[in-house]
């Protein structure tokens, strides 16, 4: 671990600066960000307040944030264009808005808790979180695996925008940024293409697929169909399904199990939409 804490990364001193103005290792940047000693963040925090999250006062003040690079120096800021070694470690965005009603704190517990996460600190608007994820290689896929491997871990939704691998992040300020000097490397999957499955018979082929079986052990042991949670316990199997590529018609079956007068047909064939729309996610977890 000490490897990955000395690899060096490019910092820049704004938004718009193209050329790297310090090099300097994760270490650094990480005692930077517990040292809360970056004035600008500060700056944009107090606009937040002042202004709101939308003004113009506070985007100006964001623009002139310094920035780095995580995953290593880069010579353009293009994903092709690494000039140093890889870091292996990327960032994964959790913005509160995106989170109504989650507990942050909570959530940094939950984080902690994952062998596979660096560090963790507050972004710099102080109202959500960067969680740097050390992992074994960059491929196209790493994103959307690590993303769909946290948000199942965790139940939260994190930014599906920040996928690149040259992707400038805004320095913060946390006195109390969480960094794990024992993270392991999370291991990412080859890239596949799999035929989506007909089930001729549901009920017998749920029986014999170990993986729906796994996965359903796990959800109903974790989770409870009682009124008031069915909703968004019946979301957090679909959206696990469908991250396994276990097919929508299994889901189906095994909700519509669960159909009641105050919880119909069209209220769990809704929820089982809306987490299977997210196409991108699908089989994008491997079962082992």
């Amino acid at each position: 671990m000490i490897d990955t804490l000395d690899k060096t990364i490019g910092r820049y001193k704004n938004t718009f600066d193209t050329k790297v103005d310090k090099v300097l290792t994760l270490n650094d940047y990480f005692y930077d960000i517990q040292k809360s000693s970056c004035r600008e963040v500060t700056k944009y925090r107090d606009a937040l307040n002042k202004y709101g999250k939308n003004s113009d006062e506070a985007r100006l003040m964001k623009l002139n944030i310094p920035a780095v690079t995580t995953s290593g120096v880069f010579n353009t800021r293009k994903d092709h264009d690494l000039a140093t070694e890889f870091t292996k470690v990327i960032v994964l965005d959790l913005d509160a808005q995106d989170n109504i009603g989650l507990d942050l704190e909570e959530t940094i517990l939950d984080l902690q808790e994952i062998p596979y996460t660096l560090a963790i600190h507050k972004s710099c608007s102080n109202l959500g979180l960067a969680v740097y994820v050390l992992i074994n290689e960059w491929k196209s896929n790493t994103y959307q695996y690590v993303r769909s491997y946290y948000e199942m871990k965790t139940l939260a939704n994190f930014d599906k925008a920040t996928s690149n691998l040259s992707r400038l992040r805004y320095l913060s300020n946390d006195a109390n940024i969480f960094v794990n000097t024992s993270a392991f490397e999370l291991m990412i999957p080859q890239e596949r293409k799999v035929e989506p499955k007909v089930y001729e018979s549901k009920s017998q082929n749920i029986t014999e697929d170990s993986k729906t079986n796994g996965l359903l052990k796990w959800w109903r042991n974790k989770y409870s169909m009682q009124s008031g949670s069915r909703n968004h316990n019946s979301y957090v199997l679909a959206r696990t399904f469908n991250s396994y590529g276990v097919d929508k018609s299994v889901c189906q079956a095994i909700l519509m199990g669960y159909e009641s007068s105050d919880f119909n047909s069209t209220e769990i064939l809704g929820i089982i939409e809306s987490a299977y729309s997210n196409i991108a996610d699908f089989n994008s977890l491997q079962w082992k």
